[in-house]
């Protein structure tokens, strides 16, 4: 299932009074309920805290007639792999829906999200690294060198300009925001907490990799158990959470144990067999996607 977190935001809080950049910096738990501190100064009052706190993933957005270029050659997919003959793959990963540009944009012309990634053998590191100094932390730089490598292993074809032409699109200077390094923690290693009137749900309790796409899912799951909880709650009973907490963190530790399993196996460097096995593999998969879609227009348009 595909789930767009905008969307279900939307949905979910139809009629319901949001005040946005609030930022909580604190919270005090009483008997009688919470007390929740804001940066602005102020404070709030609550029966029950839910901590939704979510991870931000690195995307780019791509305006409709580069996605219509893109959707020309791939197909409306969510996700879409190339692999070059000199062992270089591309892969991006797409939001289906168009995002409207907001009415004081310069540009009214919808807008897609996506992810992209350029990966290419290591070797071309040790025989380009005399030509040029790429500095990781000047991502221009980074985003140059990507550029120039896809112009030296791809030929000059439709699908080699679009490529540059979205890795132009990619932002060129670091965030204002400190650079948070990611840990690796070991989910079987943390301590079960103590039930309490704080709550979380979704990132907040279960943060996953997005490679297998299961962080919305759980999250979507976790709103629909709290729900049924809260529907329990009295003043002086909140084991309902207890329930809770045992629920989804039984849920939720297979998939997180999996997508971590998954990063780290992607991750790993291929030597040249490797190499070849993939490439082998995914042509395989490539050439059965092709049979299927002739197939399926065959049988639908007679």
């Amino acid at each position: 299932m595909i789930t767009y977190r905008d969307r279900l935001r939307d949905v979910l809080l139809e009629d319901v009074p949001v005040q946005w950049n609030k930022k909580c910096i604190e919270y005090l738990e009483t008997k009688e309920g919470v007390w929740v501190s804001f940066e602005d100064g102020t404070q709030e009052f609550c029966n029950i805290l839910v901590g939704a706190d979510r991870i931000n993933s690195p995307n780019i957005s791509i305006p409709k007639h580069l996605m219509d270029k893109a959707n020309k050659i791939h197909g409306n997919v969510l996700a879409r792999k190339t692999l070059g003959t000199k062992g270089d793959s591309t892969f991006m990963m797409i939001r289906l829906i168009p995002i409207k540009q907001e009415q004081n944009d310069e540009k009214n012309e919808p807008h897609y999200r996506a992810t992209l990634v350029y990966s290419y053998t290591s070797e071309l590191d040790n025989v380009e690294s005399e030509k040029v100094k790429v500095d990781d932390n000047d991502p221009s730089s980074v985003i140059e060198h990507v550029k120039r490598l896809i112009r030296t292993l791809r030929p000059d074809c439709e699908l080699t300009n679009l490529l540059l032409e979205l890795w132009d699109l990619a932002p060129k200077t670091i965030p204002n925001d400190p650079i948070k390094m990611m840990r690796d923690i070991d989910p079987m290693s943390i301590k079960s907490w103590s039930s309490s009137r704080v709550v979380l749900l979704g990132d907040a309790a279960h943060a996953m990799s997005p490679i297998l796409g299961l962080g919305a899912n759980n999250a979507i799951q976790d709103v629909d158990k709290l729900s049924q909880a809260l529907l329990k709650y009295t003043d002086d009973n909140i084991s309902f959470i207890e329930e809770y907490d045992k629920e989804m963190l039984k849920r939720t530790s297979a998939d997180v144990l999996k997508s971590r399993n998954d990063t780290f196996k992607i991750s790993t460097p291929l030597g040249p067999f490797g190499v070849i096995i993939r490439d082998n593999i995914l042509k395989v998969i490539n050439v059965m996607i092709n049979f299927y879609s002739f197939a399926d227009n065959l049988i639908f348009k007679n």
